[in-house]
């Protein structure tokens, strides 16, 4: 068997030979591990390897057609909705999901990033990540046309110089937009200018991850193109793509509270070997495969790692655990006759103007919001005991009920947004969309491995999510779908709508109990696609995996560095809040290396 592999560079076209040992080897050549390989390998003498599962193309290149770009992930039989299998998509192509997401670049609350130094490591905050999420970005400002389709901007709030190209929408609908706005205003939701500083309630469009090209054709802005093939021909680093890390190796004689890797097992189809390592070893392969390579590792719960005979190397019982996502659901109704939404002309590669509006839990309960927050905060034990149960008390309930107050807090005390709201205009030109999702679901899940070969078993983890496990994840999500049909109703919105087709008020009526609702969306429902947590950055006595120098507990030189150990769901869209982490991670390994 051949003990090195034929590694592509820049556009997979120039080959070099594998090196036996890097400085860094990089887990996962995603959104979070490109930014870690862009910055790590500008020190010309330091070596960085990048293990990437899927290919080094972009999907829109010829040579990206017909090229695998995800995971395919399904969940396991949801008990809380259905038993519906979710697909769970996850990118496997280099620059992660960075390259199959929806492109939005939408920070959350800074309430949420605040929780992070709160509950483990104060070196976390909004106010210490707002430089990383303004350096990352190079934002294009809008043209006076787009401004007249909602487009505005705080200047202050951005970046204009940074890796990640950033623009609005080309093709915007101005009487739609404003239509919006003097329904939102019916409803007590204000004009939010700018999301992006930290205040994210109200009505708001938003920039998106890609670039113009020609006059009005816009084309995806991935972690690729943003970190990558600028510095693809650095001597120093190397990508290998097509190829899986199976497992971390450790140090002879390495035990204790500082285990040490050594060194990384990759695989591809044909070939299995094992780099080395002097410094780190960086996982940053996602919220579902991070936790896996940890396992294989023996890094994790020893009682699933027995499972499948693996020796428990360290006794981490929060990997896999914390899983955390969003539930997706949408309201539609056709134009009335007498509509005069207009609409764009977008062909091609042009993309339309979105809105988002987000609102708080008062905003959705109105008169029932002290209701329901004194029944939340007394059912958190229970919702605890309930998730601990279910995950066969791995985190046990204690532990849970710790990052469930956390959460009330922010959605209760701090008021963070607790609903996103979605819409365009109606490319369909016969309807118009809302989609709606609450954004601190209080559910958790977990991911495990499958099998005890890492080759065979990787691709498919056991994945459940616990989708409405929590009686509030229900009731935040039928008051949406109700507010939503009121939006719908409220002017001067109403005078453009016709009938409501999904679900239609012959599946739930007007005045229909929440019983009725749920029985409709249980089977309607969505994974919102944003996983968290399943590495997560909490104390250890929490059920954390990592501390607030991304290092997971009780090793010497490995960190995880991706949404797997963001602790909480947060509000906004993952892939900002990515770049700026990871441009924040790789500032504190470079530190920490020199001391």
């Amino acid at each position: 068997m051949r003990s090195s592999f034929l590694i592509a560079t820049g556009l997979s076209v120039a080959y070099a030979q594998l090196q036996s040992e890097y400085d860094y080897v990089i887990c996962g050549g995603g959104t979070a591990g490109l930014v870690l390989a862009n910055k790590l390998s500008a020190d010309l003498n330091t070596q960085v390897l990048v293990v990437e599962a899927g290919a080094n193309v972009s999907p829109d290149e010829p040579a990206g057609q017909g090229v695998e770009t995800g995971w395919a992930y399904k969940s396991q039989p949801q008990i809380y909705a259905g038993g519906q299998i979710m697909d769970l998509p996850a990118g496997k192509i280099l620059g992660g999901s960075s390259q199959i997401n929806g492109k939005a670049y939408v920070r959350p609350d800074a309430s949420e990033i605040d929780n992070w130094g709160q509950v483990n490591d104060a070196s976390w905050s909004w106010e210490v990540l707002f430089p990383f999420y303004k350096s990352s970005e190079s934002l294009s400002l809008p043209s006076s046309e787009q401004e007249d389709a909602g487009n505005t901007v705080n200047k202050d709030f951005h970046g204009f110089n940074g890796p990640v190209n950033t623009t609005f929408p080309a093709v915007g609908t101005p009487n739609f937009f404003n239509i919006l706005e003097g329904t939102a205003a019916n409803v007590s939701i204000p004009r939010n200018k700018d999301f992006n500083g930290g205040a994210a309630r109200g009505l708001s469009t938003y920039p998106g991850t890609y670039r113009i090209e020609g006059e009005r054709e816009q084309f995806r802005e991935s972690a690729r193109e943003a970190y990558y093939l600028g510095i693809a021909s650095r001597k120093n680093l190397e990508v290998l793509a097509g190829t899986s890390c199976l497992r971390i190796t450790w140090a002879d004689g390495s035990s204790g509270d500082n285990v040490t890797a050594s060194g990384v097992e990759i695989a591809n189809s044909n070939n299995l070997t094992t780099v080395s390592v002097r410094k780190e070893v960086i996982v940053s392969a996602g919220s579902y495969r991070s936790p896996t390579i940890l396992e294989y590792s023996g890094v994790g719960n020893p009682k699933i790692l027995a499972n499948y005979n693996i020796t428990t190397k360290i006794d981490l019982p929060g990997v896999g655990e914390n899983l955390q996502d969003q539930m997706q659901g949408s309201i539609t109704y056709s134009l009335s006759n007498t509509s005069n939404i207009s609409f764009p002309d977008a062909v091609g590669n042009e993309i339309t103007t979105n809105y988002l509006m987000h609102v708080t839990y008062e905003d959705i309960f109105g008169d029932g919001a002290a209701e329901i927050q004194a029944r939340v905060n007394s059912s958190l034990s229970a919702y605890a005991s309930t998730i601990s149960k279910r995950i066969n008390g791995s985190i046990t309930a204690e532990q849970i009920l710790n990052s469930l107050q956390v959460q009330y807090d922010t959605i209760f005390n701090r008021r963070a947004p607790a609903v996103e709201l979605f819409t365009n205009q109606a490319l369909t030109r016969d309807s118009v969309t809302l989609e709606f999702w609450p954004l601190q679901s209080l559910g958790r899940g977990n991911v495990h491995i499958s099998g005890a070969n890492a080759q065979a078993a990787g691709a498919q983890p056991i994945i459940d999510h616990n989708y409405f496990i929590t009686d509030y994840d229900w009731d935040i999500y039928i008051a949406a779908a109700r507010w939503v049909r009121r939006f719908f109703a409220t002017a001067p919105l109403v005078d453009s709508m016709g009938e409501e087709t999904r679900p239609g008020l012959a599946k739930v009526t007007q005045d229909a109990s929440d019983e009725e609702w749920k029985a409709f969306y249980q089977d309607n429902f969505r994974a919102g696609w944003h996983a968290v947590g399943s590495a997560a950055m909490l104390p250890r006595a929490w059920g954390g995996v990592v501390n607030g120098d991304l290092q997971v507990y009780g090793t010497a030189n490995v960190r995880v560095c991706d949404a797997s150990v963001i602790p909480f769901i947060l509000g906004g869209h993952p892939t900002s809040t990515l770049y700026a982490m990871a441009e924040r991670a790789a500032e504190l390994i470079i530190r920490g290396t020199k001391g």
